[in-house]
């Protein structure tokens, strides 16, 4: 029997964006599957507004809608909610908009950026930290910080996603993607080891432990009947 597959991907979507095009085309297309890839390294930060403009894998935080689950509807935001309504219903806006932070950008104008330059990989060994912000997702943090936060967010809105693909009586499969620092080891990471050795007296897969975003997803899938490929 033929089979028929709409890929509805787009860059530097994060899971709440993802939820409100479902809902936007889902009950048209009425899909017997919806894959739904989950890449943890900056889907986290892509779901958080708390989060937001601290690292580099995230680059459409400034423009991004951000979504809470409430019950059965969705809270939508922007971090600019008045930029976010000029650059919707005026072109001239968007397009101005977007050349003031081109030329900010390559003439290092950082006030005119609408975010901060990230402190140096060796400041937040130095400091405890994971070398870089969206390293943060392979260590623990205590309840109720930005990280444990964004996991938070990230959960309920694959709930969000569970209830709706139940409604469209729709297989819900999540796909997980690692990082490429989780599979392979470049020369980047071998710099960071000798910092962390330098600075910590550790490893660096001792200072970040690589698998606890999958072991986190795969008990959070367990326990709420979601099938999921890690």
């Amino acid at each position: 029997e033929p089979t028929r597959v709409w890929n509805l991907s787009a860059a530097d979507y994060g899971t709440g964006q993802e939820l409100l095009l479902l809902d936007r085309v889902g009950p048209g297309l009425a899909p017997d599957t919806v894959v739904l890839a989950v890449y943890p390294h900056n889907d986290l930060i892509n779901n958080f507004e708390g989060l937001a403009f601290r690292t580099e894998v995230s680059p459409g935080d400034y423009l991004r809608p951000y979504v809470a689950p409430q019950g059965d509807r969705l809270d939508v935001h922007f971090l600019h909610p008045a930029r976010a309504w000029l650059r919707a219903h005026s072109r001239l806006f968007a397009v101005l908009e977007r050349r003031v932070i081109d030329f900010a950008g390559r003439h290092k104008l950082a006030w005119l950026l609408p975010f901060e330059r990230p402190t140096p990989p060796r400041e937040r060994i130095a400091q405890g930290r994971a070398p870089h912000e969206d390293q943060e997702i392979y260590r623990t943090h205590p309840p109720d910080t930005e990280w444990e936060l964004a996991w938070q967010r990230t959960t309920s809105l694959l709930l969000a996603f569970r209830d709706r693909c139940r409604t469209l009586h729709a297989r819900l499969v999540v796909v997980v993607i690692p990082d490429l620092h989780q599979v392979r080891r470049i020369a980047e990471d071998v710099e960071l080891d000798l910092r962390v050795r330098q600075l910590q007296h550790a490893t660096l897969d001792r200072y970040l432990d690589w698998n606890l975003p999958e072991r986190r997803l795969a008990r959070f899938f367990h326990d709420n009947a979601i099938e999921s490929v890690l």
